[in-house]
């Protein structure tokens, strides 16, 4: 952790919110960690919580004469106070908590990660994959097609390119990970670097909501939760009758979901590491005679350590890093790491290849005159903006995000919500009918404390029971009202429909 001086705001905060005087824990060093994931944050969501510490600084300034850190226990909780009770301004309280409890969360949990790992040996070595970092790889190169992206699109795309005997390259933004690393790092270290922005991506609109994007070898399906639902019907049918996509027929389509379900080894959550916390949602789901059943994953050899969302410890979790990137590898694609992509290339209405950039800021060029860019939802229209192929007027429009909700019920009884499996057990009574899909979903150790009411005792209080909480999510099938702006960096917009 850096040793730089912790800014007093931010200080005088972590004291407020945790009660530091009462429980001994010490607000520089805290104060310290959230400057250290903030650095990682891009760049506007980092300066909109650095003015939130401001505001609430300025406000303890004008109401005591004192900045927050200079004030005693009773002092911070009056300020606090006086800021929850004003609706305009308790948003704001909510937003600062989620770096200060993600950091506090991470750090107190990453003991216990560590020595959870290291009881079960990891179910699959990692994968025998042919990557290159981009610092290694030379300024021009040729491919027969270049792959923009890692992830479940590009990885599959890579597989078949490669498997037709084309030399096939596949460029990712992300570095590779190994499962040691999943075993051994600090579980923010493994947050702040698998996710893109450090896992500050959101979508603007009211409410924000955040976006987990991965930026890995494997792309998002490192840090997925591993759920495996077919795409319904219904889904199909919509894109074969409004999209004209012959291929998304019902009966057509489905081969193909069966195939990759074979390539994942997808098998419902097995009870015996499903864990409290989805018991007790398929057991409430049963007393109100809804439809329930263990999710559907791709984890095999799953032991249940709930970390999903920051790689999986055990290599149970086989994402495409798992499969398809090492099938693509095997049939002679290379994959290379930590490259950027500037813009693909193209003259007389053809592709000729990519032009894109290492950390260091130089560049190299792959000349190639087939280009698929599988770079995601949020960084494909970017990409092409910056390429000159932008200009088709539904480029970045029709953002479809399909919220998720969440609640929290405290039992008696401990739950222990994060021993067992992060996404458990599925709920479908209303999916058909009203697009909501209930599901049982927990979060890595330490890492859900963020959604906790309150500040100072009373949160305190809160993260002292933490394992008396069960927890579902509703995820809501949505219109397509968001968009996807930018050039250089991408900006999301989206607003709830009704």
């Amino acid at each position: 952790m850096s040793a730089r001086r912790a800014a007093p705001n931010i200080v005088g905060f972590c004291a407020a919110l945790l009660d530091t005087d009462n429980t001994g824990a010490d607000p520089v060093e805290l104060a310290r960690q959230v400057e250290w994931l903030l650095a990682r944050f891009s760049p506007a969501p980092r300066a909109g919580i650095r003015a939130g510490f401001a505001t609430i600084d300025a406000t303890a300034v004008a109401t005591t004469g004192k900045r927050m850190s200079a004030l005693d226990a009773a002092g911070r909780s009056r300020v606090l106070d006086k800021v929850v009770a004003n609706p305009t301004t308790a948003t704001l309280v909510d937003l600062l908590k989620v770096p200060v409890l993600l950091a506090a969360g991470a750090n107190a949990s990453s003991d216990g990660l560590r020595s959870s790992a290291s009881t079960t040996p990891p179910a699959r070595p990692d994968a025998d994959l042919a990557v290159t970092p981009s610092a290694q790889w030379p300024s021009c190169s040729v491919a027969d097609v270049v792959v923009i992206g890692s992830g479940a699109g590009g990885a599959v795309a890579a597989r078949t390119l490669a498997r037709a005997g084309l030399r096939t390259v596949i460029l990712e933004e992300g570095r590779r990970w190994g499962v040691q690393e999943f075993r051994e790092k600090r579980a923010l270290d493994r947050f702040v670097g698998l996710y893109r922005d450090g896992g500050s991506m959101t979508a603007l609109g009211r409410p924000p909501v955040i976006l987990p994007v991965g930026r890995a070898v494997g792309g998002t399906t490192v840090i997925n939760s591993g759920t495996c639902y077919r795409t319904p019907d219904k889904v199909l049918r919509k894109w074969r009758d409004n999209a004209g996509l012959q291929l998304a027929d019902p009966q057509t389509f489905a081969p193909w979901l069966t195939e990759v379900e074979r390539m994942l080894q997808v098998a419902p959550v097995p009870m015996d590491v499903m864990g409290n916390n989805g018991k007790l949602a398929l057991a409430g789901a049963q007393a109100l005679g809804w439809k329930n059943h263990p999710l559907a994953r791709n984890a095999p050899g799953c032991v249940g350590s709930c970390q999903c969302a920051i790689g999986c410890p055990q290599n149970a979790k086989v994402g495409v890093h798992l499969n398809a990137l090492p099938d693509a590898c095997a049939a002679g694609a290379t994959i290379v790491s930590d490259a950027r992509v500037l813009r693909v290339t193209h003259a007389g209405g053809k592709a000729t290849g990519v032009l894109a950039r290492r950390p260091d800021g130089t560049t190299f060029e792959i000349l190639a005159d087939r280009v698929v860019v599988a770079a995601g939802t949020t960084e494909t229209p970017p990409l092409l903006r910056r390429s000159g192929l932008g200009r088709h007027r539904q480029l970045g429009r029709n953002l479809y995000l399909h919220p998720a909700v969440s609640i929290a019920g405290r039992f008696e009884q401990p739950v222990v919500a994060w021993e067992g499996v992060l996404q458990s057990a599925g709920i479908d009574e209303r999916h058909d009918s009203d697009g909501i899909l209930i599901e049982a979903t927990s979060t890595p150790p330490g890492m859900g404390t963020m959604l906790l009411p309150g500040h100072g005792a009373e949160l305190v209080a809160e993260l002292d029971a933490a394992d008396h909480l069960a927890s579902i999510g509703a995820m809501i099938a949505d219109e397509p009202s968001g968009r996807v702006l930018g050039r250089n960096q991408s900006v999301q917009t989206y607003n709830l429909s009704r």
